[in-house]
């Protein structure tokens, strides 16, 4: 998926964050679905990042 399919599905906050949640996704080695989970929050209101 990329940053434009977000927005087609009016996935506004996840496209806004998708960058940076991989990004520190990759850095704090987290999972692909620790990360899927964290866009779901931001798409949801809530923090970027949980506490793992």
């Amino acid at each position: 998926m990329s940053v434009a399919t977000f927005r087609a599905l009016k996935l506004y906050g996840m496209a806004d964050v998708f960058d940076e949640a991989v990004e520190q996704g990759v850095r704090r080695k987290h999972t692909i679905n620790e990360i899927l989970a964290d866009l779901c929050r931001v798409e949801e209101g809530g923090a970027i990042f949980a506490a793992y």
